[in-house]
């Protein structure tokens, strides 16, 4: 990256619109966004910064202000790992037929102890993706027959012949 950190101009006029070139809306803006900005000049100095603020927190008479400082600077340097997906058997969900069987299965497991709860919850989640898909081909498949199904209407009208009684239109 280079030392100069470009300025973005500004999108509207005095008017409030949309400044002359900048027809199609303000879109994305181009360079770097803010965040960027402050992540590029913080970087160099990111360990005496947070070196500095632990510093002055452990010099704090304010317990809580000084705590609160070292979890910041803590939770920059080395945030919390995500928690790994956890591997789960659910007795009895692969032989479940229905939806209602399959999610039967998911409680049970949970209130029996096999699966965590955030687990069973994830594993619903799932079932409810699936049964949507899966109800969305079976509609599909009945509209598809519906449409097989139907025929054209045909409709022949027959002339009928001119009555002939005598009198002319004038």
């Amino acid at each position: 990256m280079s030392d100069e950190i470009e300025v973005i101009k500004p999108l509207l006029d005095a008017r409030g619109k949309f400044a002359v070139g900048n027809v199609g809306g303000p879109g994305r803006p181009k360079g770097m966004s803010l965040a960027d900005k402050m992540r590029y000049l913080l970087e160099p100095e990111r360990e005496k910064l947070v070196g500095q603020l632990l510093k002055n927190a452990y010099q704090s008479e304010d317990v809580a202000a000084s705590n609160r400082a070292i979890e910041i600077a803590l939770s920059r340097i080395a945030p919390p790992p995500k928690q790994e997906a956890e591997k789960i058997s659910v007795p009895g969900l692969a032989q479940a037929v229905t939806f209602s069987e399959k999610c039967e299965a998911v409680f049970l497991a949970v209130s029996n102890g096999e699966v965590s709860a955030e687990a069973g919850s994830r594993v619903l989640s799932m079932i409810e993706v699936y049964r949507k898909a899966f109800h969305t081909d079976d509609l599909e498949r009945e509209i598809n027959e519906l449409k097989a199904m139907q025929q054209p209407i045909t409709v022949q009208i027959k002339e009928q012949p001119a009555i002939d009684d005598g009198s002319e239109l004038v």
